[in-house]
């Protein structure tokens, strides 16, 4: 599930991109997603640099991360209607 938003949103921001541009970019600069040939972790790659990392560990970004809201440590039960961890 997580795959298929995080692919809407770079697709999405890809689109957005080419149209700005009106151009289509080399292929190494567009936005990727990049899943380990074991299936365990998935990386998020924007320019050649890989920006976001989900395993089974959680999401790890290099770089900053900006939110607006809160972030909400919900023990060790995790969400509501998630797997606890």
């Amino acid at each position: 599930m997580i795959v298929s938003f995080i692919t809407g949103i770079l697709t999405a921001g890809s689109i957005s991109s080419l149209a700005a541009t009106g151009r289509s970019g080399k292929p190494e600069e567009l936005p990727a997603i990049r899943v380990a040939e074991d299936g365990r972790t998935m990386a998020i790659v924007i320019q050649g640099r890989e920006v976001m990392r989900v395993d089974a560990d959680g999401v790890h970004v290099t770089g900053d991360l900006t939110y607006s809201g809160s972030l909400t440590d919900v023990g060790a039960k995790g969400p509501k209607g998630g797997a606890p961890r």
